[in-house]
């Protein structure tokens, strides 16, 4: 937010080292760098961090797509989807910054 961010080149750079990071450990010490440089992240910065972690986590498995609809998990892997149990896996969270972070361990789980 550019609240939080208030330089507009800031947050571009900002966005532009998020696109970049390839592995967990870069994208959390880019996490530690954005609380140093600018304090305490807001929800919005926790999510858009939670879904390059997505991100992360889907490439490490080989998911090539992931989308959440009517509360099911539903993840695509070389042009399937996957249905642990024959089934679409169903996330619990009702807030949406909360079924990012259930859809984020299922897909760790897998």
């Amino acid at each position: 937010p550019s609240a939080w961010i208030e330089d507009a080149n800031q947050r571009i750079t900002a966005y532009r080292m998020l696109g970049e990071v390839m592995k967990r450990r870069e994208l959390d010490a880019l996490e530690r760098d954005w609380r140093d440089q600018y304090g305490p992240l807001p929800p919005a910065a926790e999510n858009l961090l939670c879904c390059a972690a997505l991100k992360l986590a889907a490439a490490h498995a080989g998911v090539s797509q992931v989308e959440i609809e009517s509360n099911k998990l539903m993840i695509t892997k070389n042009g399937r989807y996957l249905q642990p149990g024959g089934k679409f896996p169903r996330l619990t969270a009702q807030e949406p910054d909360l079924l990012l972070r259930e859809a984020l361990q299922l897909l760790r789980s897998l």
